[in-house]
Protein backbone atom coordinates (compact mmCIF):
# COMPACT_ATOMS: atom_id res chain seq x y z
CA UNK A 1 0.00 0.00 0.00
CA UNK A 2 3.04 2.16 0.06
CA UNK A 3 3.76 4.75 -2.74
CA UNK A 4 6.43 6.49 -4.02
CA UNK A 5 6.51 8.87 -6.89
CA UNK A 6 8.33 11.76 -8.86
CA UNK A 7 6.11 15.07 -8.04
CA UNK A 8 8.64 17.49 -9.71
CA UNK A 9 11.50 17.78 -10.97
CA UNK A 10 13.88 16.92 -7.61
CA UNK A 11 11.22 16.35 -5.70
CA UNK A 12 9.50 13.13 -4.54
CA UNK A 13 6.59 12.22 -2.58
CA UNK A 14 7.05 8.57 -0.29
CA UNK A 15 3.41 8.34 1.19
CA UNK A 16 3.92 4.76 3.71
CA UNK A 17 0.54 4.37 4.81
CA UNK A 18 0.04 2.68 8.53
CA UNK A 19 4.35 2.80 9.45
CA UNK A 20 4.24 5.33 12.93
CA UNK A 21 7.62 5.61 11.59
CA UNK A 22 7.66 8.54 9.85
CA UNK A 23 10.45 10.83 11.76
CA UNK A 24 12.93 7.64 11.88
CA UNK A 25 12.26 7.05 8.08
CA UNK A 26 12.78 10.14 7.09
CA UNK A 27 15.98 10.73 8.97
CA UNK A 28 17.76 6.94 7.87
CA UNK A 29 16.59 8.00 3.93
CA UNK A 30 18.24 11.39 4.82
CA UNK A 31 21.76 10.10 6.35
CA UNK A 32 21.71 6.67 3.55
CA UNK A 33 21.86 9.64 0.84
CA UNK A 34 24.58 11.55 2.45
CA UNK A 35 26.62 8.26 2.95
CA UNK A 36 26.53 6.95 -0.42
CA UNK A 37 28.91 6.90 -2.79
CA UNK A 38 28.37 9.16 -5.87
CA UNK A 39 30.41 8.95 -8.44
CA UNK A 40 30.81 10.86 -11.60
CA UNK A 41 33.69 10.95 -14.19
CA UNK A 42 35.79 9.80 -11.32
CA UNK A 43 34.61 12.30 -9.03
CA UNK A 44 33.23 11.67 -6.07
CA UNK A 45 30.25 14.12 -5.68
CA UNK A 46 28.75 15.10 -2.30
CA UNK A 47 24.80 14.52 -2.52
CA UNK A 48 22.38 15.42 0.35
CA UNK A 49 18.71 15.52 -0.25
CA UNK A 50 16.13 17.89 2.59
CA UNK A 51 12.91 16.06 3.41
CA UNK A 52 9.78 17.12 4.92
CA UNK A 53 7.30 15.48 6.12
CA UNK A 54 3.60 15.48 7.53
CA UNK A 55 0.98 13.00 9.18
CA UNK A 56 -2.72 12.83 8.07
CA UNK A 57 -5.12 10.67 10.47
CA UNK A 58 -8.44 10.46 8.55
CA UNK A 59 -10.99 7.44 8.78
CA UNK A 60 -10.00 6.24 5.21
CA UNK A 61 -6.87 6.54 2.37
CA UNK A 62 -6.27 10.23 2.08
CA UNK A 63 -7.60 9.65 -1.83
CA UNK A 64 -9.70 12.58 -2.64
CA UNK A 65 -7.71 15.12 -4.59
CA UNK A 66 -8.69 17.98 -1.79
CA UNK A 67 -6.88 15.94 0.89
CA UNK A 68 -4.27 15.14 -1.27
CA UNK A 69 -3.85 18.54 -1.99
CA UNK A 70 -3.49 19.63 1.45
CA UNK A 71 -1.16 16.79 2.85
CA UNK A 72 1.54 17.74 -0.31
CA UNK A 73 1.24 21.49 0.53
CA UNK A 74 1.78 20.86 4.13
CA UNK A 75 4.88 18.29 3.35
CA UNK A 76 5.63 20.86 0.87
CA UNK A 77 5.58 23.54 3.33
CA UNK A 78 8.13 21.24 5.75
CA UNK A 79 10.53 20.63 2.49
CA UNK A 80 11.26 24.67 2.22
CA UNK A 81 11.82 25.41 5.80
CA UNK A 82 14.07 22.35 5.82
CA UNK A 83 15.71 24.02 2.83
CA UNK A 84 15.71 27.12 4.14
CA UNK A 85 16.93 26.02 7.74
CA UNK A 86 20.54 24.89 6.19
CA UNK A 87 19.95 22.02 3.93
CA UNK A 88 20.19 18.40 4.73
CA UNK A 89 17.35 18.36 7.38
CA UNK A 90 14.16 16.62 8.12
CA UNK A 91 11.16 18.91 9.05
CA UNK A 92 8.01 18.37 9.90
CA UNK A 93 4.75 20.53 8.62
CA UNK A 94 1.94 19.92 11.19
CA UNK A 95 -1.37 19.36 8.96
CA UNK A 96 -4.24 21.29 10.02
CA UNK A 97 -7.15 19.40 8.72
CA UNK A 98 -9.31 18.63 12.11
CA UNK A 99 -12.62 17.96 10.17
CA UNK A 100 -10.71 15.27 8.31
CA UNK A 101 -9.10 13.96 11.42
CA UNK A 102 -10.12 10.14 13.42
CA UNK A 103 -9.51 6.89 12.53
CA UNK A 104 -6.47 5.17 9.44
CA UNK A 105 -2.75 7.68 9.77
CA UNK A 106 -0.69 7.97 6.66
CA UNK A 107 2.04 10.23 5.87
CA UNK A 108 3.99 12.07 2.87
CA UNK A 109 7.29 12.73 2.96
Amino acid sequence: RDIIARYGGEEFAIIPYNTGYEPMLCERLRRNVEMADFIFNEQPIPITISIGWTTLTIPERPDSPRICSAIIQAADSALYQAKKGGRNRVEKQLFEGAELSSGTKSSIA
